[in-house]
């Protein structure tokens, strides 16, 4: 059975199936996620990282495959749980699991590792690939006795996603990429400029023999919070109308201030974090030259073999989305050999509203509805 279409959330954005959207500020969190039954456990990659997954379940009377979330750059497990995401999937019956890659919200470098100070900022997105998700793979199919898992990314989680897919299809029951630049080299001119800047820097410091391991990303995204949101001088509080009109992002920006509540968008940028060179370095390689290459001794570009896959997938990106607009996927499903996918484009939606934002009861939604077509109901 087929599952290939593509559609567009016309006008104001509102709940499928007549739910009540309802946004959640940080404050009440913890009452929002109050009655589901959560765990907290680690993996342990060979290389000495303990990965920390936080489990929801709610009571359901269905069963259905388990779901691996896997956050973006900069972002930790808070991505998910902010708006609704977490509660939706959970109804509709499906364990959800939220993954926090290594050097990322509660995940650590083991201090019995050897060189353990040496490798505290030294690591890059092989390692994602390569380490971080077979090991939590393999953990959570014996957890579900064996069962293929759903890997939900977004952002560099959805690229995580695919790639892994392609490499490990027997892992993987269906998968779904939410505002994933799959071509980050069709990303926003301003995104290929910032990269261009960086791998300028790089070559500059490598010639004055200066050595970095990590950028601030946190303290880049804490300083975007006050831009726009501190008192004085807020671009939201002195300059109003560009919350309600300024749809060519004359200043960059992550969310529609229509489709995420205030509060949530705060918390999250105050929640980013720091990322090593190394990682910052590829993406911008990736964005300069075009491609998704990974290896160690022998690098290889995934990017003309995903569309290769064959398992069902949902891919969801948003109109508003500077990073990873809806043309960064087009080759992907121009050459795309398997059909049982959906691919969605919501409107009036931004990067990060894909999953703490209204538009992210759409994509649960869509993602309950493409696994009811492909497996059915326990």
């Amino acid at each position: 059975t087929s599952c290939s279409c593509a559609y567009l959330a016309r006008g104001p954005l509102r709940p499928p199936d007549g739910k009540k959207i309802l946004f959640h500020p940080t404050a009440l969190l913890s009452d929002m996620i109050a009655d589901m039954q959560d765990t907290t456990f680690y993996a342990h990659t060979r290389d000495g990282w303990t990965l920390q997954l936080i489990a929801y379940q709610a009571e359901s009377k269905t069963k259905r495959p388990p779901v691996l979330c896997i956050h973006g750059f900069s972002q930790n497990h808070l991505s998910w749980n902010q708006g609704g995401f977490v509660r939706a999937l959970c109804e509709e019956g499906f364990p959800v699991y939220l993954l926090d890659l290594r050097g990322h919200g509660g995940s650590q470098l083991d201090k019995q590792a050897p060189d353990v100070q040496e490798r505290g900022f030294c690591w890059d997105l092989n390692d994602y690939l390569f380490e971080d998700l077979p090991c939590v793979v393999k953990l959570l199919r014996e957890r579900h006795d064996g069962e293929k898992l759903l890997l939900c990314g977004h952002s560099l989680g959805g690229i995580l996603s695919a790639v892994y897919t392609y490499r490990h299809p027997e892992d993987v029951a269906m998968f779904a990429m939410l505002a994933a630049p799959l071509d980050i080299s069709k990303a926003a001119a301003r995104v290929k400029l910032a990269s261009w800047a960086m791998l300028r820097l790089r070559g500059l410091s490598t010639s004055k023999r200066i050595s970095w391991k990590k950028l601030p990303m946190n303290v880049f995204f804490s300083g975007m919070e006050k831009v726009f949101f501190s008192e004085v001088p807020g671009v939201y509080r002195a300059l109003p109308w560009l919350s309600r009109y300024d749809r060519f992002q004359l200043l960059s920006r992550l969310w529609n201030p229509h489709s995420i509540d205030e509060e949530i968008v705060r918390y999250l940028l105050r929640t980013m974090e720091a990322e090593p060179v190394s990682v910052v370095m590829q993406l911008a390689d990736w964005a300069v030259q075009g491609g998704l290459r990974f290896g160690r001794e022998e690098e290889v570009d995934y990017l003309p073999l995903l569309s290769q896959i064959t398992t069902p997938h949902l891919g969801a990106w948003g109109d508003e989305d500077l990073l990873a607009p809806p043309r960064t996927a087009d080759s992907f499903y121009r050459y795309i050999r398997g059909r049982q996918y959906r691919r969605i484009l919501l409107k009036q939606t931004n990067h990060i509203d894909m999953t703490a934002g209204a538009p992210a009861l759409y994509v649960a939604n869509a993602l309950t509805e493409c696994v009811s077509t492909h497996f059915p109901i326990v």
